[in-house]
């Protein structure tokens, strides 16, 4: 056989032995000592393996009953059947899968595990439904008939279930759990696509979902600009169909302070142009978006808000600037005649990432030997930048060749990081702006007609938004509930999930209230 050198060979090898009674052999080399130690560390990891699994239990399974074992089918399994108008057969077998399915259909995320139905009872069965199934409180468990055996009785309850489940409208007649109606739908679908009746049941509760920002496209709707203070200095406005008051500064050792100041309305001569200023709007923050944030693409008409620049003469969205980003005309330019104006952003023509121009090095050429930066680079392993070019970028597998003249000049950058998923609230020490070094020939950059102060407003954006959306919601929480004077900050705390990476989420609170908890309720033992 062949030689096995790795533990995923030697497993696909030893997987071949399976009939019962079959001996495993390996022929190796005749001195080959190497060999031979080689295969006694996989036959010891295979035994530490194996004992790792028997007592692995991650993910809670269900026990096998006493009397699971193949029997002869109870007379009154057999006579039971189901049948719905569409000819759908439901029977004991089937049952317990069909609730099984239903209940995986619940959606969870990473830190909870799959809700399934629960089975209580001997030869006599009760089955609870995971409470996050949109069906009234008396519908959620059910019990079912004495049975021979215990198996038996899972199925039979798992029947009771699915039958009571159908005629509620949980299953369509094909037995299958009904498809909520799409976004724009006005009706529901079975699995073939044909129109079922709506007769799912009233869900639990009402849901009041709660949004700081109405729809900006509405011509309805009025549109207010928030100007934005970076560290104290007014750097942008945040245009949104909503008049954002009592929003409270956000702060970060990774951006500095905040600030949504007071807004007003914007004023527009008729709904063409208002339509106009509002697809420039969208355009602009969608390329900010790109280059500070993600490259992922998105459709900008579902934005519900706008990062835009500011004329500090008039306060209003500066028109000129968006255009030049939103619709650039030239994107070439010449570092020695582009200096004056302030700092240049660029990129390269073959990567999605922003950078600062510094400086032309005028010690380098595209012939010289790549120089050693802060950090490892593919130029290192080729004796110039041209032959790297040349090798990398010159045959086309990476878009259009680029074709860097011999003279060109060399021009040093500083490659500028993108928005960070987490916002951090402790003063661990700042993640810097600037990311690496880079020596990239003139030839392949283009400008990016961004200033830097707008590009450092668009990596604060999402942590904006969702400091907005807290704190709104934590008001509309206040009102609706009735909830006594707390501090706002705490209950945006208190209703956060660990998933959204905030920086902060309910956990810290939940562990201080059991902590509270058990004092009181040991002082009350005591006390007794």
């Amino acid at each position: 056989m062949a030689e096995v050198k790795t533990i995923v060979s030697y497993a696909q090898s030893r997987g071949r032995a399976r009939k019962a009674g079959s001996l495993y052999c390996v022929m190796v080399r005749e001195n080959d000592h190497e060999a031979i130690q080689r295969f006694k560390t996989f036959v010891k990891s295979e035994a530490g393996l194996m004992e790792m699994l028997s007592v692995r239990n991650d993910d809670p399974v269900e026990t096998i009953e006493e009397d699971d074992v193949p029997t002869r089918l109870s007379s009154t399994e057999l006579r039971s059947r189901y049948v719905t108008s569409a000819g759908a057969i439901l029977t004991y077998s089937s049952a317990v899968i069909l609730l099984s399915e239903l209940c995986a259909l619940i959606p969870s995320d990473e830190f909870t595990t799959f809700l399934q139905p629960q089975y209580v009872g001997d030869f006599q069965k009760t089955v609870a439904l995971p409470p996050a199934l949109p069906i009234p409180r008396e519908d959620l468990s059910y019990i079912g008939p004495a049975c021979e055996t215990k198996s038996e009785a899972k199925r039979a309850v798992a029947f009771h279930a699915v039958r009571k489940l159908h005629q509620l409208g949980v299953f369509d007649d094909h037995l299958l759990p009904i498809r909520e109606a799409e976004m724009g739908e006005d009706h529901i679908e079975d699995a073939d696509g044909r129109i079922v009746p709506d007769l799912r049941p009233e869900k639990i509760m009402d849901v009041l979902s709660f949004t700081a920002f109405d729809d900006p496209w509405n011509p309805e709707t009025v549109l207010w600009l928030h100007p934005i203070l970076l560290d104290g200095s007014l750097t942008c406005g945040l245009v949104a169909a909503a008049n954002l008051t009592n929003i409270p500064m956000l702060s970060s050792p990774d951006f500095g302070t905040v600030q949504t100041a007071k807004g007003f309305k914007l004023q527009f001569k008729d709904a063409a142009e208002r339509r106009e200023r509002l697809e420039l709007m969208a355009a602009y923050s969608a390329k900010g978006i790109y280059w500070g944030i993600t490259i992922k693409p998105f459709d900008e008409r579902q934005a519900a808000a706008f990062m835009v620049p500011i004329d500090h003469n008039t306060f209003l969205p500066d028109v000129q600037q968006m255009l030049q980003l939103a619709r650039p005309t030239n994107p070439l330019w010449t570092p020695t005649t582009h200096l004056s104006p302030g700092i240049i952003l660029a990129r390269h023509r073959r990567k999605h990432r922003a950078m600062r121009f510094v400086r032309v090095r005028e010690d380098l050429t595209p012939s010289s030997k790549p120089i050693r930066l802060d950090h490892s680079t593919l130029e290192e392993r080729y004796p110039s930048y041209l032959d790297f070019y040349n090798d990398f970028y010159g045959k086309g597998d990476h878009g259009p060749p680029l074709l860097i003249p011999n003279d060109d000049l060399m021009l040093e950058f500083l490659e500028l990081r993108r928005a960070q998923p987490i916002i951090r609230r402790t003063k661990t020490g700042s993640i810097p702006l600037v990311r690496h070094v880079s020596i990239i020939p003139h030839s392949a950059c283009a400008r990016i007609p961004l200033t830097l102060s707008m590009y450092y407003a668009f990596t604060t954006l999402p942590a904006l938004i969702r400091h907005i959306m807290g704190y709104v919601r934590a008001q509309m929480a206040i009102h609706h509930l009735k909830l006594p004077v707390l501090e706002i900050a705490q209950l945006v705390e208190a209703s956060t999930l660990p998933l959204v990476c905030a920086g902060f989420d309910y956990q810290r609170l939940e562990t201080m209230g059991d902590s509270c908890l058990k004092l009181a309720t040991t002082v009350h033992i005591y006390n007794k």
